[in-house]
């Protein structure tokens, strides 16, 4: 009997099993820990160098799409991977971006063991793009003033989304997403499929310097001989020029910086046109009064005031283009006019009647500065 019983309970050879069964496990950890986490950091390894090639190759955008793919090659070689790694090269937007996809081959140790496979393929991809300044603001209108509401009076209609870095406040038709870091005024319509988005991040206003260290400076001297009118108040110089005048030095000088204050308007009973893009900047306040004014096919018009601020009076108007305050008030005014581009201010001030409808080509005509990640 004692025989029996010491033959059932021999542990003689089970450490031999756990030790075999261990081994499985520690296997799979092995190939977790080792192969899964190679492959990992081969992936972010070539993210890491398909995103360095393409802001490389973006600087070269739009100008030279054989330059921006040269570009792009040698930086990511440069970041340890080899030509070959890359699989496609594209440009898009009219040749404003560049997109790479690579792949490249990693060899298993221990998970070879478990999956019966020696290798397996990473694949990534990345995109960037050379935009304006105002490029990654997709927004109708942008009031970043943290202490001061984005407030619509009378009738407003804006097609395109709107954000603020406070509140929105009394009432306007939106349609699409509306954003502020504060709260939102029941009387906000989100229409269409947008949403009402109270609690929203923080953004950031574009960087005017960017803009301003490309514009041709014109002196008071090179305003009066395009027939400027000019005077000077309490040392500041404003000039006052019609819709003619205006094509005529957006003609020669695509965006321009002026000292001073500047006052656009038609002359009385002229209907007129805006056949020239462009952009001015001003140190100052600028007034546009641009009633029963249309704009050439896509041309646009961008508004600047570095350190003022903007009143664009545009009844009857229909233009495309931007107003930007970056550091002052931007007051819209007018009646069944429509400008087709986005609004960017510390301050909005909306007073009824001119709609802003949301237009991403409205800064097609200034200089590409921005060069961004996207996707």
């Amino acid at each position: 009997m004692d025989f029996v019983f010491s033959r059932c309970f021999n542990e003689k050879g089970s450490v031999a099993v756990i030790v075999a069964l261990s081994m499985t496990v520690l296997m799979g950890f092995s190939a977790i820990v080792v192969d899964f986490g190679r492959v990992a950091l081969a992936k972010q390894s070539m993210q890491n160098a398909l995103d360095a090639a393409c802001l490389a190759g973006a600087q070269e955008l739009p100008g030279s799409t054989a330059l921006a793919q040269s570009s792009a090659q040698t930086y990511f070689t440069k970041n340890g991977f080899l030509a070959e790694d890359i699989d496609s090269i594209q440009f898009e937007n009219f040749n404003k971006r560049i997109r790479i996809t690579g792949s490249k081959d990693v060899e298993y140790t221990f998970a070879k063991i478990l999956s019966g496979q020696e290798q397996v393929t990473v694949s990534t991809s990345a995109a960037a793009e050379i935009s304006s300044i105002f490029g990654p603001y997709d927004y109708a209108l942008f009031s970043g003033s943290q202490i001061d509401l984005l407030q619509f009076t009378g009738q407003n209609t804006v097609l395109g989304d709107v954000h603020s870095n406070d509140s929105i406040k009394n009432k306007a038709d939106i349609t699409g997403n509306v954003t502020a870091v504060g709260e939102i005024s029941a009387d906000i319509m989100a229409s269409g499929s947008g949403d009402r988005i109270e609690g929203y991040s923080l953004l950031e206003m574009p960087d005017i310097s960017k803009l301003t260290q490309n514009a041709a400076i014109l002196s008071t001297a090179a305003m009066t001989a395009y027939g400027a009118a000019v005077s000077l108040k309490n040392g500041v110089y404003e000039y006052s020029v019609d819709i003619g005048q205006l094509n005529t030095i957006l003609h020669d000088h695509p965006l321009i910086y002026i000292d001073g204050e500047l006052i656009i308007s038609t002359k009385p009973g002229l209907y007129s046109e805006i056949s020239t893009s462009g952009g001015i900047i001003t140190s100052g306040n600028t007034t546009y009064n641009g009633s029963q004014v249309s704009i050439d096919g896509l041309k646009s018009l961008c508004l600047c005031s570095t350190g003022g601020d903007i009143t664009f009076n545009g009844g009857s108007a229909d233009i495309r283009g931007i107003v930007f305050a970056p550091n002052g008030t931007v007051t819209l005014d007018g009646s069944g006019g429509i400008l087709n581009g986005r609004v960017i201010a510390n301050i909005i001030n909306s007073n009824g009647g001119l709609n802003v409808h949301y237009d991403a080509a409205s800064d097609d005509s200034l200089p590409d500065t921005e060069i961004r990640l996207i996707d």
